[in-house]
């Protein structure tokens, strides 16, 4: 029986824990619930990612609010804001 998602990534270079590889990435409800070989797989929307990365979620941990005392710069809710328009899964906030 033919699996069915919502979403299928198709031929990227996946980097996973297991390492790099050539993969597809079965997306359903929002969720990922296929890694690996899924050339026998449909999907509503398909995406051709030969010759892209297909990264887990990043976290950037690197990141300086300037708040308090250089607003100018940078406060938490501009910060905050790229953040959220970025593909990183976490941001963590540091105290100077």
């Amino acid at each position: 029986m033919t699996e069915t998602f919502d979403l299928l990534l198709r031929g990227g270079t996946l980097v996973t824990h297991n390492g790099i590889d050539l993969g597809d990435v079965g997306v359903r409800d929002g969720r990922i619930v296929a890694i690996g070989d899924l050339r026998t797989a449909s999907a509503g929307e398909m995406v051709d990612a030969t010759g892209l990365h297909v990264l887990p979620g990043i976290i950037d941990t690197q990141v300086h609010f300037r708040e308090p005392g250089n607003e100018h710069k940078e406060d938490l809710e501009a910060g905050s804001r790229w953040a959220v328009s970025r593909p990183y899964s976490k941001c963590p906030i540091q105290r100077p």
